[in-house]
């Protein structure tokens, strides 16, 4: 059996080597880590974004419904009075009254 010098330190690089593949392992998986954190945070922050965005929409949506109700409201309401005062000229005008209307 012969004895060779540099065996040792050839055991050593070998095993400086493995450390270092184990290093360079770690660093890619922490690497991975962070990534996958980040978008995990950008997914959940995208999600509450999106969340604002949907309620300030159907909040402006909203607004855009009660006004076009008050509208259509003020539209009948106007058609309703425009009709009761031709059914009260109509009855003046049945008893030979009529209403007196200062035009400029």
């Amino acid at each position: 059996m012969s004895f060779q010098p540099d065996w040792s330190i050839q055991q050593r690089i070998k095993q400086d080597n493995k450390y270092a593949d184990a290093q360079a392992y770690s660093r890619k998986m922490q690497d991975i880590a962070k990534t996958s954190t980040w978008y995990e945070r950008q997914q959940k922050f995208e999600v509450a974004r999106n969340n604002i965005r949907s309620e300030n929409l159907m909040a402006e949506e909203v607004q855009i419904a009660n006004r076009e109700l008050k509208d259509r409201r003020k539209a009948r309401l106007r058609q309703l009075l425009q009709r009761e005062a031709e059914m009260y000229e109509a009855e003046l005008m049945k008893m030979g009254l009529a209403i007196y209307r200062d035009r400029l």
